[in-house]
């Protein structure tokens, strides 16, 4: 008998959720798969079939995120936050879930800090901040790691909103 053990790794970029599979399936090989993904802030969770040994790819349209007012279907960015992933193999008694802090568009919005303030005269103060809220996302996957998902959120609002303030100050 030949041992079923699920393990994937999750990576993302701005508008993709990469799902790379690391399982070893043993019986349940030639079975179907399935993977359950909740989005931030959704109770529901979207269910696709699982592609065994092989990079899962998922975007907007996949996950139900479409544009409601665009008048054709394009991929749109993928939400900030907590995205839960469960991986099913057959039967569903063997599984594995995984949280995953996605941050690519809080990344994109300290990158263009860093890039627009390079030549400000108030540079120190600037990189004081950004070094704050590094330290704030990075406290906020380390939270997650150790499942205190409340305590991740509280952490990436926080850096959120020192990264808004950072783009509205017309003078820092």
């Amino acid at each position: 008998m030949s041992k079923i053990n699920i393990d994937f790794e999750v990576r993302s970029d701005l508008y993709y959720l990469k799902v790379l599979d690391f399982s070893v399936w043993g019986l349940a090989e030639t079975k179907p798969a399935i993977i359950e993904i909740t989005l931030p802030g959704y109770a529901k969770y979207v269910t696709h079939y699982f592609d065994k040994h092989k990079t899962n790819l998922f975007q907007s349209i996949t996950l139900d995120q479409n544009c409601v007012n665009c008048s054709e279907e394009s991929t749109q960015p993928l939400l900030d936050g907590i995205y839960l992933f469960t991986v099913k193999a057959s039967p569903s008694t063997f599984y594995k879930t995984r949280k995953f802090l996605k941050t690519d568009s809080i990344q994109m919005d300290i990158d263009r800090i860093y890039i627009d303030s390079f030549s400000n005269q108030s540079r120190e103060l600037i990189i004081n901040r950004l070094s704050e809220i590094e330290f704030l996302l990075k406290s906020a996957e380390a939270n997650l790691r150790y499942d205190l998902e409340k305590e991740c959120m509280m952490l990436f609002e926080q850096a959120r909103k020192m990264v808004d303030k950072l783009n509205d100050c017309s003078n820092c």
